[in-house]
Formats: structure tokens, C-alpha cells, sequence
């Protein structure tokens, strides 16, 4: 969506109502970070995943938050070589997750609902195709 709809911080106030989005998740960084907070509804929760190393914010007086409330959550995630060293052991011992449920991604509010309301017993999975 970045860099189909480079303004894409409008495009979701538009889809939101001008209300913003209650969780948005950040794997960029820096550069987007901006953009983020300003995606975000009051009090939203805002997840940046990762390091991030990026450029100084420069758009702007460098206030990043303007007049937004919202919290920032980072997310650390290892390593490339901690990521294919697990992924090693899972094809070696054949491990599988247990999942519970699979929903299209066209009901992905009725996964949501039951995830949070069904008692799963494993994973609820949404898929693309």
C-alpha cells in the first residue's frame, strides 16, 4: 500500500471515517513513522516491528506526534541467522502448528470473532488465496 498510495495516512482516514486506525503496525520505520501516528485514531496502538534503522525524521518541525495520542510499542525480532536456524529445527523435527481453524480472507471478521470468543484450541488462520 506505501508505494501504490504514497499519502497512504489520508487513504485511511478516508476508510475510517476520518476517525483514524485503533492498531496500525509499522515495519518500516523511521521513514513511515510520521505517516503511522498520523494513520492513528485517538489512542491508538502503534507496533513498530524490528530495529528500524532509517533517517532522521526531516519533514516538518521533527515532532512526529503533532497533536496525536497514541502508544508505541517495539516489537524485536532476531536475527536472519536465528530465523533460518529455526526454521531448521522445525523442518527437522517436522513440527507443525495445531490449527484449530482456517477462515478466506473475505471472513476475516468472523476469525477475529472467533478467535476471541470461540476458545480455540490452536491456531485461527486467515488465508490469502
Amino acid at each position: 500500500m506505501r508505494t501504490e498510495t504514497p499519502d497512504w495516512e489520508h487513504e485511511v482516514a478516508r476508510l475510517t471515517g476520518g476517525d483514524g486506525a485503533d492498531h496500525i503496525i509499522d515495519a518500516v520505520g523511521m521513514p513511515t513513522l510520521p505517516k503511522s501516528v498520523a494513520a492513528g485514531a485517538y489512542n491508538a496502538q502503534l507496533t513498530m516491528i524490528g530495529a528500524m534503522p532509517g533517517p532522521a525524521i526531516t519533514e516538518g518541525d521533527g515532532n512526529p506526534f503533532g497533536s496525536s495520542y497514541l502508544s508505541i510499542r517495539r516489537i524485536a525480532v532476531g536475527s536472519r541467522t536465528h530465523f533460518e536456524a529455526m526454521n531448521r529445527a522445525l523442518a527437522e523435527h517436522r513440527l507443525r502448528p495445531v490449527i484449530d481453524r482456517a477462515y478466506p480472507f473475505d471472513q476475516a471478521a468472523e476469525a477475529y470473532r472467533y478467535f476471541s470468543e470461540g476458545d480455540p484450541f490452536g491456531k485461527v488462520v486467515i488465508t490469502m488465496s
